[in-house]
């Protein structure tokens, strides 16, 4: 049964509130740690953060999003199903805990970040009972939105008073764990107050149907990992900690405007699985209204932050983070890519065709592996950033390919449509910026201008798009522009 228009709009409209506020705190968290750590400080947080991300992937093994599918299409509420499927991420966070504590000894890191990944390896506990999985198949969005404010709120909070105690890096590390427990016990005592999950003993039977089914899972999110943190790794093994300083500082910028995308997709996602299942038609239709609601503004926003990606991380991170500013200016075109690389694999899972999105990434990370591999060592950070955006390319030929497969639509037409938007207020900046070399009084007012004529003449606008996001459209919308 399809979720309400009404409904469908409130979930967007609650989850996009939260959003704003968890993003907020988020970035100001991120600003007052890359000022107090400065760039080789915050070299060693990030790539320690990046071997967790791995350990943590592997420790999730696809349950999450297998089990989550799963409560989607019965229908209703599964205890043991929940139970199963924290047990064995538990007991896959503490082998790996013991795998990655002994692994970051053998590869030449340094002290720093060997100490800082041993301190985060509570983090892959904390993941591994996390159950916002089933309080958004539940659709309960107002409280999957308060559960997320509420995780970012003692992450922030921790983090601060680890600062003002002289705690520096540690304390980051350990504020992401500490904050995401305290998420999972909200969690959990909000789905049992409710009365939609009880503490159920684990099923071997179930535990074995769902390590059986959850492989294309993990291995996707597996190479979604590498794609995600190997430009780390490879600048943590082979640069100096400020090159994977400065590269960080520019990189959270772009990856906390891409994490956009999670809102639309958290809020749609149990309609599109029964729109793929039982309309290809109209899940077509969605997804191509995501990929202009997402894409439009993704490409706005990059041209805005091109031209004035120097000042910015000047004005952000300070005289220290020099270099950032160029490495931004090509990374922010991760957004916009991103956010349409990100509905479309969405969209596979929502289908079931999981391993077609597994060959998408693993066709792209093996691209990107080998890039990095070549090229960074000798030429840094830029090297990185750009090879980056060709993994996005890589991704968007093969994820299009596949969808169309699957739901019959062809999404690419609809994210070229949205080019002016980023080519126009491009243009008309970079010639303001030549003309007056005022960036925040001349060219960024240039900027919005261009971007409002872009959207007056666009065949659909903005506003009406976000209204009818909820609508059951049919074929014809799928195929427009």
């Amino acid at each position: 049964m399809s979720t309400s228009r009404p409904r469908l709009l409130a979930h967007f409209s609650v989850l996009l509130s939260a959003d704003v506020v968890v993003r907020a705190l988020a970035f100001g968290t991120a600003l007052v740690t890359t000022r107090v750590l400065g760039p080789a400080g915050l070299g060693g947080v990030a790539v320690a953060l990046a071997l967790l991300s791995y350990a943590g992937v592997l420790g999730d093994g696809g349950l999450t999003t297998l089990a989550q599918l799963r409560l989607v299409r019965g229908g209703g509420r599964d205890d043991s199903l929940v139970a199963t499927t924290v047990a064995a991420q538990v007991g896959l966070a503490l082998v790996l805990a013991l795998v990655l504590s002994g692994l970051v000894w053998l590869l030449p890191f340094t002290g720093t970040v060997r100490t800082l990944t041993l301190i985060g390896l509570p983090l892959l506990v904390a993941q591994a009972l996390n159950v916002f999985f089933v309080v958004q198949a539940d659709e309960r969005m107002t409280a999957l939105a308060g559960l997320r404010v509420l995780t970012q709120l003692a992450t922030t909070a921790i983090t601060l008073a680890g600062f003002a105690a002289g705690w520096r890096s540690f304390v980051v590390v350990s504020a992401l764990w500490s904050g995401l427990l305290l998420g999972d016990v909200a969690a959990l005592a909000y789905l049992h107050a409710a009365g939609r999950l009880s503490f159920a003993r684990p099923d071997r039977s179930v535990a074995r149907s769902l390590l059986g089914g959850s492989s294309p899972y993990l291995a996707a999110m597996v190479l979604t990992q590498v794609l995600t943190n190997a430009d780390l790794i490879t600048l943590g093994l082979s640069r100096p900690a400020r090159d994977a300083g400065a590269y960080t500082a520019s990189y959270r910028i772009a990856a906390s405007l891409q994490m956009a995308v999670e809102v639309l997709v958290t809020a749609v996602f149990p309609e599109l699985v029964r729109r793929c299942a039982d309309a290809p038609e109209a899940a077509a239709a969605l997804v191509n209204r995501l990929v202009r609601l997402s894409t439009r503004p993704g490409f706005a926003l990059s041209a805005l932050i091109i031209v004035l990606a120097g000042p910015i991380t000047q004005l952000l991170y300070g005289s220290a983070y020099a270099t950032a500013g160029g490495l931004l200016a090509v990374l922010i075109l991760y957004v916009p890519l991103g956010y349409y690389n990100s509905i479309l694999a969405q969209t596979l899972v929502a289908a079931g065709r999981q391993v077609a999105h597994l060959k998408v990434i693993a066709v792209t990370a093996i691209v990107v592996v080998a890039l990095l591999v070549l090229l960074v060592p000798r030429h840094g950070a830029g090297a990185a950033a750009v090879i980056l955006l060709v993994g996005e390319g890589v991704s968007i030929a093969g994820l299009t390919v596949a969808v169309r497969g699957r739901v019959g639509g062809l999404m690419l037409p609809t994210l070229l449509a949205q080019l002016p938007f980023l080519l126009l207020p491009l243009g008309v900046m970079e010639l303001a910026d030549h003309a007056w070399r005022r960036p925040w009084s001349v060219t960024l007012p240039a900027g919005l201008v261009a971007i409002a004529v872009c959207e007056s003449g666009a065949r659909r606008r903005f506003v009406a798009e976000l209204r009818g996001l909820p609508a059951r459209a049919g074929a014809r919308e799928a195929s427009a522009p």
